[in-house]
Order: structure tokens, then C-alpha cells, then sequence
């Protein structure tokens, strides 16, 4: 197993070094960006807007590269021999380690973003708190990632284009609804999407912690669970 395990460092590292590269790269226009308004406007208050654009290139990446790593990764390794067991194993392991070394670099940029507004804008203080936001929550997405996005992946192998744009079509009713549906419960509460929003708020805010570990443990379980399904029968197509 660790030597599947190595295989699998020794495919994928290449790719990991690129999407480090692209998130801070998209954390350091975020800081520059939100320096330039700051300067202009001149408010007492920020917040690690840059360390946020970067979470949400790594959400997109992520989801984009768990899919397409899992093609080429799966038809590479078991054409040598590789079992779809130890394949299956080793693929979570090591994107699950990848995911929380990336998770430790936007810590390390939203430790380095609080420093820079610090030291250019004397006074100025935190608005919310982004770090503490990374640690609740950053670690548990990225153990939940690979799950999803495994998951994804196997579905496109198995059913083509079909499961890709099903796939496309619900990630852009979350990023376009989504907000959409959070602004409506304020906005207009008596509206579809305001019902819809104060319902959710609603669960969110009696749902206990506790509960949330069980559902999402479940729901990573579930997405695991229905990549073996797939992959256990799926076919090398190189």
C-alpha cells in the first residue's frame, strides 16, 4: 500500500505545486485589490479579502481537479496492475494529505494578509475573523473534498457527458442561487426565494455541531461509499 501510496505523491505533485501557485496567486491580487480600496476609502475596519479570493480558487480548482485527477490517475495506475482497492485507498489519502497542505498555505497567507494591512494601515482593525473561519471549517472541507469530488469524478466516468453537465448545472444553481437565496431572505422574506432562505438560516441555526459532524461524516461516507460502486467495475479505457 505505501508504495501505490508513493505512485500516487509521484503523479500528483506536479499538479498540487501548480494550484498552490495559482491560490496564492489569486490571494496576492486579492490583497492588492482590497490595499488599493483601502487606501482610497480610508475605513477603520478589513478583513483578509485576498485569503478569501484564494478559498475560493481552491473550492473551484478543487472540485474541477478531484474530477479530472481521478480519470487519468485510475486508467495510469490500474493498467500497471494497481488494484481498484489499493487505488481507490491510496487516491483519498493522498488528496486528503494534498488538501490539508493547502489548507496550512492559506493559513500562512491570511496569517501574512493580517500583517500587511497591520503594518501599511496603523490602526486599522479587524472586521471578521477569517482565520478562525479556516480553522472551523477549511480542515473538515478539505477531509470532505476528495469525497465529493471522487465522487463527481467517478459519475463522469461512468455516465459521460451526461453526468457532467448534471454536475455543471447544480454547481451553478449553488454559486447563482445561493446568494441569491441568502439576499431574498432579507430582502424579501415573503418571496419563494426568502421562504426558501429563512428556512435554511433557520436549520443552520438550530443544528448543533454535534450534528453537523454526523451529517457531513455521513454525507462524505455516502459520496465514498458511491465512488466504490463505480469504480470497482469500472473499465481502463487508455
Amino acid at each position: 500500500m505505501l508504495e501505490v501510496i508513493k505512485k500516487q505523491f509521484q503523479v500528483q505533485w506536479k499538479d498540487w505545486i501548480w494550484y498552490g501557485v495559482i491560490t496564492a496567486g489569486v490571494w496576492l491580487i486579492g490583497c492588492i485589490v482590497f490595499s488599493i480600496i483601502l487606501e482610497h476609502e480610508r475605513e477603520g475596519t478589513y478583513f483578509e479579502f485576498g485569503t478569501i479570493m484564494g478559498c475560493t480558487a481552491v473550492v473551484m480548482m478543487g472540485i474541477f481537479t478531484s474530477i479530472v485527477q481521478l480519470r487519468l490517475s485510475f486508467d495510469m495506475e490500474v493498467s500497471m496492475g494497481c488494484t481498484r482497492l489499493r487505488f481507490f485507498i491510496s487516491h483519498y489519502i493522498v488528496n486528503i494529505v494534498m488538501n490539508v497542505l493547502i489548507v496550512l498555505l492559506l493559513m500562512l497567507l491570511c496569517t501574512v494578509e493580517k500583517e500587511i494591512y497591520a503594518t501599511v494601515f496603523p490602526g486599522i482593525k479587524e472586521e471578521a475573523d477569517i482565520m478562525g473561519g479556516l480553522v472551523r471549517l477549511a480542515v473538515p472541507l478539505a477531509l470532505a473534498g476528495p469525497a465529493l469530488g471522487g465522487l463527481g469524478g467517478a459519475l463522469v466516468m461512468r455516465f459521460g457527458q451526461k453526468a457532467f453537465w448534471a454536475e455543471w448545472a447544480v454547481w451553478m444553481l449553488l454559486c447563482l442561487g445561493g446568494p441569491r437565496i441568502i439576499a431574498a431572505a432579507e430582502d424579501a422574506p415573503q418571496s419563494l426565494f426568502g421562504m426558501i432562505g429563512k428556512g435554511v438560516l433557520q436549520i443552520l441555526n438550530v443544528l448543533p455541531v454535534d450534528g453537523w459532524i454526523i451529517g457531513g461524516t455521513a454525507v462524505c461516507l455516502g459520496c465514498c461509499a458511491g465512488s466504490w460502486l463505480v469504480l470497482r467495475k469500472q473499465q481502463v479505457t487508455m
